[in-house]
């Protein structure tokens, strides 16, 4: 079981529903946390289960630092499959597995604030996609139904072109659905 996080000196904690922010300064010689809680300095010395509806706030940088916006990342605690939880919102969150595939929404819980904040490019780092092999590419001559134009397809592109000067004269490839034609005509 983890144990959960004590604030400890240096760090910043906030309420779970943002109403107080404080700045952790040390304990008091009976154990009490000893915290500023207001930007004009106001200390205060509360017991350490005070602490029980806040968390601690590794982003933040002072008292008019603005929570980051949605999504946050967290490291998982317990599964080896699971590489990162992405929270999209104050409710709602989901688990990216390793391969990059995601859980579906579930509800956030406060149990689970517990779990390691980390930034986006950590959590996209811990991805490992199997990997995908690619289809070989094959060149393929093409034959379009009209003289003077043709086409070669490397994999799935296909490029065509004039084997005559057109003058004039334009033609553009059209697909109707069924398949592909020329259309003609004079400038």
């Amino acid at each position: 079981m983890t144990e959960a996080k004590t604030p400890q000196a240096g760090e910043w904690w906030c309420s779970v529903n943002s109403t107080l922010r404080v700045f952790i300064v040390g304990r008091t010689c009976s154990g009490r946390i000893v915290a500023v809680e207001t930007k004009s300095g106001d200390v205060v010395a509360w017991p350490a289960h005070s602490f029980a509806g806040m968390y601690h706030e590794p982003d933040c940088t002072g008292w008019d630092w603005k929570p980051e916006k949605w999504p946050k990342y967290y490291a998982p605690r317990y599964s080896d499959k699971n590489t990162f939880i992405r929270r999209d919102s104050e409710d709602t969150y989901v688990v990216i597995r390793r391969d990059g595939s995601s859980s579906p929404v579930y509800r956030w819980r406060l149990t689970m604030e517990s779990s390691p904040k980390i930034t986006e490019a950590e959590a996209l780092a811990r991805v490992k996609p199997a990997p995908v092999e690619s289809p070989q590419r094959t060149y393929t001559k093409l034959y379009v139904d009209r003289q003077g134009i043709g086409a070669e397809r490397w994999g799935e592109r296909v490029m065509f072109y004039s084997t005559e000067p057109l003058g004039d004269q334009w033609a553009e490839l059209k697909h109707d659905g069924t398949g592909f034609y020329v259309e003609e005509g004079k400038s």
